[in-house]
Formats: structure tokens, C-alpha cells, sequence
């Protein structure tokens, strides 16, 4: 999670928003980050790898060279 985290803030994305909670019983995360250039993105899940690893996905295509 360390190195996903280290990752993204490399890129430029800083974390805006870090909030667990519990929806009907069960226990969600939610990340939000938001870079200089104006963007956000956003993951939740079950864990915090799994909300990271959204983060991580939209980060990648958002940068991702155009073919």
C-alpha cells in the first residue's frame, strides 16, 4: 500500500480526502486525490488496496499516452 501510495504522489497526486466507514454493517474506505492540474480522482472498496488500486487505474489512464 506504501508504495502504491509513494506512486501517486510522485505523479503529482495529492491525497484530498481519506474516510472509512460502515455501510449497511460492512466496513468501506474511500481515497480521494486531487492533482495541480485541476483533477481528481477517486477509489472505494472493501480495503484500502482495493480503493488505491481504482485510484491507481484512473491515474494510469488519465496520463496514458494517446495512440
Amino acid at each position: 500500500m506504501e508504495q502504491l501510495l509513494k506512486a501517486l504522489r510522485e505523479a503529482g497526486w495529492a491525497v484530498g480526502v481519506h474516510n472509512d466507514y460502515w455501510l449497511n454493517g460492512t466496513r468501506r474506505t474511500f481515497w480521494l486525490f486531487t492533482h495541480r492540474n485541476g483533477l481528481w480522482i477517486k477509489g472505494e472498496g472493501d480495503t484500502d488496496m482495493d480503493a488505491l488500486a481504482e485510484c491507481d487505474k484512473q491515474a494510469r489512464q488519465i496520463f496514458a499516452p494517446s495512440p
